[in-house]
């Protein structure tokens, strides 16, 4: 009696063929579900820095790759946070986003970093070290020497919420100082943000009436921003070198400006008088 067609030679061979065939799509469905992800590898040059407060150092994420190619986002930190929340510096980035250029406005030990992302959602990071040194030191700003205290902190308050300070401080070398009266303590110009709304109690009281500003040679765009400010309010805006500001101040000539100081603690005791 004839066998099945299972039994056969020719039965066999197909069916060897078919469990080949299943197998094989099976173990390539099998591997395209446990094959592990591909992630892109982040690459940020220079590797490692030092660099002078209030100097420019450019970044590249350009050599970062993607096993398809196809890296689709950089984002770009400093010390961990979004550049643009930073409170020791800040980063322009280029409209592609693969080059970023950074200043430092605090001295300190820090980093840069990138993330880049594919176009699978999937990402790494790179980070470079940075040494940032201080050996310019910084720009102070004094407000309404001579006037009283009470006066003074209201001017400070009037400028820390009405200017635009991290835009002002991107024009100036050295980093800037400003007095916080709430806080009692100085703060850095690039740390201060904006406030979104520049139309307050602020912008109504008469706190800059009668400020006489003196500044050095700063960028157009810095003495145009401080200028339109200070006059708007009541005030005056006067260019006149670095080195005779301090002087212009002690001797009456003005009673507010921008002074060279080497460290904090100068700041200070400028603020409350002293040399």
């Amino acid at each position: 009696m004839p066998g099945n067609f299972s039994d056969s030679t020719e039965g066999k061979i197909f069916i060897g063929v078919v469990l080949f065939v299943a197998t094989g799509v099976l173990s390539y469905i099998g591997g395209r579900l446990t094959a592990p992800a591909v992630f892109p590898k982040a690459s940020l040059v220079p590797e490692i820095a030092e660099i002078e407060a209030g100097q420019t150092l450019q970044f590249s994420a350009a050599q970062s790759t993607d096993a398809n190619g196809s890296i689709q986002d950089y984002k770009w930190s400093i010390g961990g946070f979004p550049h643009e929340q930073s409170s020791v510096g800040y980063c322009d980035i280029t409209d592609s986003k693969i080059d970023a250029v950074c200043i430092f406005s605090t001295p300190g030990n820090f980093s840069v970093s990138v993330e880049v992302t594919n176009s699978k959602g999937k990402s790494s990071v790179d980070v470079s070290p940075v040494s940032v040194s201080m050996a310019n030191g910084f720009v102070g700003l004094l407000l309404k020497a001579g006037s009283g205290k009470q006066e003074k902190d209201d001017a400070f308050r009037a400028l820390l919420k009405l200017a635009d300070w991290p835009d002002i401080q991107r024009g100036v070398s050295r980093p800037i100082l400003l007095y916080d009266p709430d806080l009692g303590e100085p703060v850095f110009a690039a740390s201060i943000i904006p406030a979104k709304d520049k139309s307050g109690s602020a912008a109504k009281d008469d706190s800059l009436f009668g400020v006489k500003l003196v500044v050095p040679r700063f960028s157009p765009n810095v003495k145009s921003q401080l200028s339109a400010l200070i006059e708007s309010h009541g005030g005056t805006l006067v260019e006149i070198p670095a080195g005779e500001i301090y002087t212009a101040l002690t001797t009456g000539l003005s009673n507010s400006g921008f002074v060279p100081v080497s460290s904090l603690d100068q700041y200070r005791k400028l603020l409350d008088g002293g040399e």
